[in-house]
């Protein structure tokens, strides 16, 4: 599994998480790289999402 299909995965989870659950952070780790995913609370679009590596 390739990089970008591990991230929009992860994107796609917590862009679905948030608008079902509120804020909602993903954390993981790719080849020694730290990636983490947020949403904040009461926003169900892709726009509001932060990746931050």
């Amino acid at each position: 599994m390739n990089k970008l299909t591990v991230a929009a995965t992860a994107l796609f989870l917590a862009s679905t998480a948030a608008a079902h659950a509120g804020g909602n952070t993903i954390s993981f780790q790719i080849e020694g790289q730290h990636i983490r995913i947020e949403t904040p609370r009461n926003c169900a679009s892709l726009n509001c999402v932060t990746i931050v590596a």
